[in-house]
Protein backbone atom coordinates (compact mmCIF):
# COMPACT_ATOMS: atom_id res chain seq x y z
CA UNK A 1 0.00 0.00 0.00
CA UNK A 2 2.69 2.56 0.97
CA UNK A 3 4.56 1.94 -2.63
CA UNK A 4 1.12 2.69 -4.68
CA UNK A 5 0.81 5.50 -2.43
CA UNK A 6 4.25 6.67 -3.16
CA UNK A 7 3.55 6.31 -6.77
CA UNK A 8 0.32 8.35 -6.98
CA UNK A 9 2.18 11.07 -5.08
CA UNK A 10 4.96 11.29 -7.12
CA UNK A 11 2.66 11.69 -10.15
CA UNK A 12 0.52 14.74 -8.51
CA UNK A 13 3.59 16.18 -6.96
CA UNK A 14 4.27 18.49 -9.72
CA UNK A 15 0.89 19.95 -9.80
CA UNK A 16 0.12 19.92 -6.29
CA UNK A 17 3.30 22.06 -5.82
CA UNK A 18 2.41 24.59 -8.31
CA UNK A 19 -0.82 24.84 -7.28
CA UNK A 20 0.44 25.76 -3.65
CA UNK A 21 2.98 28.33 -4.85
CA UNK A 22 0.60 30.17 -6.55
CA UNK A 23 -2.12 30.04 -3.80
CA UNK A 24 -0.01 31.29 -1.41
CA UNK A 25 1.17 33.96 -3.67
CA UNK A 26 -2.56 35.40 -3.97
CA UNK A 27 -3.19 35.01 -0.48
CA UNK A 28 0.18 37.27 -0.06
CA UNK A 29 -1.04 40.00 -2.26
CA UNK A 30 -4.69 40.02 -0.72
CA UNK A 31 -3.41 39.79 3.24
CA UNK A 32 0.23 40.51 3.47
CA UNK A 33 1.19 39.74 6.66
CA UNK A 34 3.76 42.81 6.73
CA UNK A 35 4.35 45.60 3.76
CA UNK A 36 6.30 44.21 0.87
CA UNK A 37 8.62 46.21 -1.26
CA UNK A 38 6.94 46.10 -4.51
CA UNK A 39 9.80 47.51 -6.57
CA UNK A 40 11.96 44.96 -5.69
CA UNK A 41 9.50 42.44 -6.21
CA UNK A 42 10.40 41.06 -9.66
CA UNK A 43 13.85 41.32 -9.46
CA UNK A 44 13.09 38.99 -5.85
CA UNK A 45 10.79 36.95 -7.65
CA UNK A 46 13.15 36.30 -11.24
CA UNK A 47 15.94 34.95 -8.68
CA UNK A 48 13.77 32.81 -6.56
CA UNK A 49 12.04 30.51 -9.29
CA UNK A 50 15.08 30.88 -11.50
CA UNK A 51 16.91 29.21 -9.24
CA UNK A 52 14.60 26.97 -8.57
CA UNK A 53 14.31 25.83 -12.36
CA UNK A 54 18.10 25.80 -12.31
CA UNK A 55 17.67 23.25 -9.32
CA UNK A 56 15.00 21.33 -10.18
CA UNK A 57 16.94 20.38 -14.52
CA UNK A 58 20.38 20.16 -12.35
CA UNK A 59 18.96 17.36 -9.84
CA UNK A 60 17.17 15.47 -12.40
CA UNK A 61 19.71 15.16 -14.75
CA UNK A 62 22.27 14.16 -11.99
CA UNK A 63 19.66 11.67 -10.33
CA UNK A 64 18.61 9.91 -13.40
CA UNK A 65 18.27 5.94 -12.89
CA UNK A 66 21.98 5.30 -14.76
CA UNK A 67 23.30 7.58 -12.06
CA UNK A 68 22.22 7.65 -8.27
CA UNK A 69 18.24 6.38 -8.28
CA UNK A 70 19.72 3.21 -10.00
CA UNK A 71 22.12 1.94 -7.35
CA UNK A 72 21.03 -0.71 -4.83
CA UNK A 73 19.03 1.10 -1.47
CA UNK A 74 17.66 3.93 -3.22
CA UNK A 75 14.63 2.65 -5.16
CA UNK A 76 14.13 -0.18 -3.02
CA UNK A 77 14.83 -0.40 0.35
CA UNK A 78 17.60 -2.19 1.56
CA UNK A 79 17.00 -6.08 2.40
CA UNK A 80 19.02 -6.25 5.65
CA UNK A 81 18.61 -2.40 6.50
CA UNK A 82 17.43 -0.98 9.64
CA UNK A 83 14.83 0.23 7.94
CA UNK A 84 14.11 -2.82 6.58
CA UNK A 85 14.23 -4.79 10.15
CA UNK A 86 12.04 -2.13 11.96
CA UNK A 87 8.99 -2.83 9.54
CA UNK A 88 9.41 -6.63 9.61
CA UNK A 89 9.00 -6.55 13.50
CA UNK A 90 7.11 -3.05 14.11
CA UNK A 91 5.08 -2.63 10.88
CA UNK A 92 5.44 0.26 8.64
CA UNK A 93 3.91 2.83 10.55
CA UNK A 94 7.04 3.00 13.08
CA UNK A 95 9.37 3.35 10.18
CA UNK A 96 7.93 6.31 9.20
CA UNK A 97 7.61 7.58 12.62
CA UNK A 98 11.18 6.49 12.39
CA UNK A 99 11.92 7.81 9.27
CA UNK A 100 10.76 11.07 9.62
CA UNK A 101 12.91 11.59 12.83
CA UNK A 102 15.63 10.51 11.04
CA UNK A 103 15.40 13.31 7.96
CA UNK A 104 14.67 16.08 10.55
CA UNK A 105 17.73 15.49 12.75
CA UNK A 106 19.89 14.84 9.44
CA UNK A 107 18.83 18.18 7.70
CA UNK A 108 19.07 19.60 11.57
CA UNK A 109 22.78 18.87 11.62
CA UNK A 110 23.31 19.43 8.24
CA UNK A 111 21.43 22.88 8.65
CA UNK A 112 24.00 24.08 12.00
CA UNK A 113 26.51 23.13 9.86
CA UNK A 114 25.81 25.79 7.33
CA UNK A 115 25.97 28.16 9.41
CA UNK A 116 29.37 26.86 11.31
CA UNK A 117 31.40 26.37 8.26
CA UNK A 118 32.33 29.34 6.20
CA UNK A 119 32.45 27.10 3.14
CA UNK A 120 28.97 26.51 3.18
CA UNK A 121 27.55 29.58 4.48
CA UNK A 122 29.42 30.75 1.55
CA UNK A 123 26.60 28.93 -0.61
CA UNK A 124 23.46 28.66 2.42
CA UNK A 125 23.86 32.73 2.46
CA UNK A 126 22.11 32.71 -1.00
CA UNK A 127 19.08 31.38 1.29
CA UNK A 128 19.39 34.04 4.03
CA UNK A 129 20.43 37.29 1.43
CA UNK A 130 16.58 37.62 0.34
CA UNK A 131 15.70 40.98 1.71
CA UNK A 132 12.04 39.96 1.87
CA UNK A 133 10.31 36.80 3.07
CA UNK A 134 7.21 35.54 0.91
CA UNK A 135 6.64 32.21 -0.55
CA UNK A 136 9.05 32.13 -3.02
CA UNK A 137 12.03 32.22 -0.83
CA UNK A 138 11.58 28.67 -0.33
CA UNK A 139 12.95 28.25 -3.80
CA UNK A 140 16.24 29.95 -3.01
CA UNK A 141 18.90 27.78 -2.97
CA UNK A 142 22.34 28.03 -4.42
CA UNK A 143 22.42 25.06 -6.97
CA UNK A 144 25.72 23.36 -5.40
CA UNK A 145 24.02 23.91 -2.09
CA UNK A 146 21.22 22.20 -3.27
CA UNK A 147 22.75 19.35 -4.90
CA UNK A 148 25.01 18.28 -1.89
CA UNK A 149 21.94 18.00 0.30
CA UNK A 150 19.93 15.38 -1.95
CA UNK A 151 23.12 14.03 -2.57
CA UNK A 152 23.47 13.48 1.44
CA UNK A 153 20.52 12.85 2.34
CA UNK A 154 20.15 9.48 -0.82
CA UNK A 155 23.48 8.53 1.51
CA UNK A 156 21.52 8.32 4.64
CA UNK A 157 18.71 6.71 2.73
CA UNK A 158 20.96 4.07 1.29
CA UNK A 159 22.42 3.63 4.60
CA UNK A 160 19.73 3.11 7.04
CA UNK A 161 17.28 0.99 3.94
CA UNK A 162 14.56 3.67 4.19
CA UNK A 163 11.46 2.81 2.07
CA UNK A 164 11.18 5.19 -1.46
CA UNK A 165 7.74 5.75 -0.31
CA UNK A 166 8.67 7.06 2.81
CA UNK A 167 11.13 9.95 1.27
CA UNK A 168 8.11 11.09 -1.18
CA UNK A 169 5.78 11.21 1.92
CA UNK A 170 8.23 13.59 3.64
CA UNK A 171 9.29 15.22 0.59
CA UNK A 172 5.25 16.58 0.25
CA UNK A 173 5.19 17.34 3.78
CA UNK A 174 8.74 18.91 3.91
CA UNK A 175 7.35 21.04 0.84
CA UNK A 176 4.28 22.08 1.97
CA UNK A 177 5.77 23.24 4.97
CA UNK A 178 8.31 24.70 3.40
CA UNK A 179 6.00 27.20 1.44
CA UNK A 180 3.71 28.14 4.56
CA UNK A 181 6.62 28.58 6.89
CA UNK A 182 8.36 31.47 4.27
CA UNK A 183 5.01 32.71 3.28
CA UNK A 184 4.25 36.77 4.11
CA UNK A 185 0.53 35.64 5.60
CA UNK A 186 -0.57 35.73 9.01
CA UNK A 187 -2.16 31.77 8.89
CA UNK A 188 -2.49 31.21 12.52
CA UNK A 189 -2.91 33.69 15.67
CA UNK A 190 0.47 34.59 17.47
CA UNK A 191 -1.13 32.30 20.54
CA UNK A 192 -1.74 29.54 18.40
CA UNK A 193 1.71 29.68 16.27
CA UNK A 194 3.32 30.14 19.75
CA UNK A 195 1.89 26.72 21.49
CA UNK A 196 2.12 24.50 18.05
CA UNK A 197 6.28 25.54 18.42
CA UNK A 198 6.70 23.27 21.07
CA UNK A 199 6.80 20.99 18.38
CA UNK A 200 6.63 22.45 14.54
CA UNK A 201 8.69 24.84 13.20
CA UNK A 202 5.62 27.21 12.44
CA UNK A 203 6.03 30.30 10.20
CA UNK A 204 6.65 32.85 13.62
CA UNK A 205 9.51 30.29 14.32
CA UNK A 206 11.59 30.32 11.11
CA UNK A 207 10.60 33.93 10.52
CA UNK A 208 13.38 34.58 13.57
CA UNK A 209 15.96 32.24 11.31
CA UNK A 210 15.77 34.97 8.13
CA UNK A 211 16.41 38.12 10.36
CA UNK A 212 19.56 39.73 9.43
CA UNK A 213 20.85 39.55 13.25
CA UNK A 214 23.49 37.02 13.48
CA UNK A 215 22.04 35.71 17.26
CA UNK A 216 18.90 35.36 15.73
CA UNK A 217 19.32 33.46 12.48
CA UNK A 218 21.66 31.22 13.96
CA UNK A 219 18.62 29.43 15.69
CA UNK A 220 15.63 27.27 15.20
CA UNK A 221 17.16 25.39 12.49
CA UNK A 222 14.27 23.07 12.66
CA UNK A 223 12.65 21.49 9.02
CA UNK A 224 9.47 20.60 9.69
CA UNK A 225 9.65 19.24 13.88
CA UNK A 226 11.16 21.85 16.38
CA UNK A 227 12.36 18.98 18.94
CA UNK A 228 15.87 18.99 18.09
CA UNK A 229 15.83 22.73 18.53
CA UNK A 230 14.27 22.89 22.09
CA UNK A 231 16.43 19.42 22.58
CA UNK A 232 20.17 20.93 21.98
CA UNK A 233 18.93 24.64 23.25
CA UNK A 234 18.84 26.74 19.60
CA UNK A 235 15.10 27.44 20.10
CA UNK A 236 14.29 31.25 20.12
CA UNK A 237 11.13 33.41 20.66
CA UNK A 238 10.41 36.50 20.27
CA UNK A 239 7.82 39.23 20.99
CA UNK A 240 5.18 40.38 18.31
CA UNK A 241 6.79 43.99 18.69
CA UNK A 242 10.39 42.55 17.83
CA UNK A 243 8.65 39.79 15.08
CA UNK A 244 7.29 43.73 13.94
CA UNK A 245 10.55 45.39 14.04
CA UNK A 246 12.23 42.61 12.19
CA UNK A 247 14.79 43.16 9.08
CA UNK A 248 15.43 40.10 6.95
CA UNK A 249 18.47 39.55 5.20
CA UNK A 250 22.28 39.96 5.10
CA UNK A 251 23.67 42.86 6.19
CA UNK A 252 26.37 42.38 3.45
CA UNK A 253 23.65 42.37 0.65
CA UNK A 254 20.84 44.86 1.72
CA UNK A 255 21.89 47.18 -1.03
CA UNK A 256 18.40 46.67 -3.86
CA UNK A 257 20.60 45.80 -6.40
CA UNK A 258 21.68 42.58 -4.68
CA UNK A 259 17.67 41.53 -5.67
CA UNK A 260 19.29 40.91 -9.23
CA UNK A 261 19.41 37.42 -10.04
CA UNK A 262 22.72 38.09 -11.30
CA UNK A 263 23.81 39.41 -8.05
CA UNK A 264 22.21 36.87 -6.46
CA UNK A 265 23.72 33.94 -8.04
CA UNK A 266 27.28 35.67 -6.91
CA UNK A 267 26.77 35.87 -3.52
CA UNK A 268 28.91 32.88 -2.65
CA UNK A 269 31.91 34.24 -4.37
CA UNK A 270 31.62 38.19 -2.84
CA UNK A 271 30.72 37.13 0.76
CA UNK A 272 33.94 38.21 2.98
CA UNK A 273 34.73 35.89 5.87
CA UNK A 274 34.46 38.55 8.54
CA UNK A 275 30.36 37.77 8.53
CA UNK A 276 30.90 34.86 10.26
CA UNK A 277 34.24 35.88 12.34
CA UNK A 278 32.32 39.19 13.38
CA UNK A 279 35.86 40.98 13.83
CA UNK A 280 34.85 44.67 12.95
CA UNK A 281 32.67 46.93 15.28
CA UNK A 282 30.22 47.04 12.19
CA UNK A 283 29.63 43.48 12.64
CA UNK A 284 29.36 43.13 16.26
CA UNK A 285 26.61 45.54 16.18
CA UNK A 286 24.90 43.53 14.03
CA UNK A 287 24.67 40.45 16.68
Amino acid sequence: MPESLAAGLRDGLSLFGVAMFLGLAVLETIRPARPATGPLLLSRWTANIGLKVVNVVTVSWLFTDDRIIGLPGVREPTINGPAAMLGHFAGEGWVLLCGVLIIELFLYAAHRLEHSVFALWRMHVVHHSDSELDTSTGFRRFPVEYVLNMALGTAVFIALGLPGWVGMAYGVIGYAVGMTQHANVRLLAPSVDRALQWVLVTPDMHRVHHSVRRTEHDSNYGNILSIWDHLFGTYRALSAEEHAAMTFGIAEFRDSAEARPDRVLLQPFRLPHATRTATTPALRANE
